[in-house]
């Protein structure tokens, strides 16, 4: 259906508006329990010990705590934790508004050539919340990048591993049936 004359006006005249007010910095809940951002994949093809044992790509606490997991080879995954500064966490967040994520429609789903490899990234500031959730390729490039620079740490200070039991890339297997010892326990 074409817009009318008075609509497209009225867009013009509310993009301009934006662009002479001040952009709000975006707010968050500093809780150090209070989760701001978390990036996460599906795994439909891995092993089924490594799907009992999901980590999100990404979590970002309020206080600036950042733990990110990075798949290595044999299906191994290392985890590792830093630290963004308050300013460097404002400076995400504003990236992510900047970027227009929360005007991002909430799913983009694949086409039927594409095996779906979902990844969503939510977000929580004080004055709203939003999920986006794509299938490799699906969502706009934008997405894409923000779930690639949150999912590597987003610059964070640290990068150093968890914590020995979780630092150690640990392979996991698919479990035998022949032998209750070849099942990862974690």
């Amino acid at each position: 259906m074409p817009r009318t004359l008075p609509t497209v006006f009225k867009d013009v005249v509310a993009a301009a508006r934006s662009l002479f007010r001040p952009a709000a910095r975006p707010d968050w809940n500093r809780d150090p329990a209070a989760i701001v951002i978390q990036a996460t994949s599906a795994w439909p093809q891995s092993p089924p010990a490594l799907a009992l044992n999901v980590l999100p790509d990404a979590l970002v606490w309020g206080d600036g705590r950042i733990v990110w997991a990075e798949a290595g080879p044999n299906d191994s995954r290392r985890v590792s934790v830093g630290r963004l500064q308050e300013r460097e966490l404002a400076q995400l967040l504003e990236r992510v508004t900047r970027a227009g994520f929360f005007h991002m429609k909430s799913w983009y789903p694949s086409d039927a050539q594409r095996i779906p490899y979902d990844r969503s990234l939510c977000v929580h500031l004080l004055d709203r919340s939003h999920e986006v959730c794509a299938c490799d390729g699906a969502g706009p490039r934008a997405f894409a990048d923000l779930y690639r620079h949150v999912s590597s740490g987003a610059g964070a200070a640290g990068g150093g591993p968890a914590g020995r039991s979780l630092a150690e890339s640990a392979a996991f297997s698919a479990p035998s049936y022949h032998s209750r010892s070849s099942v990862p326990m974690m």
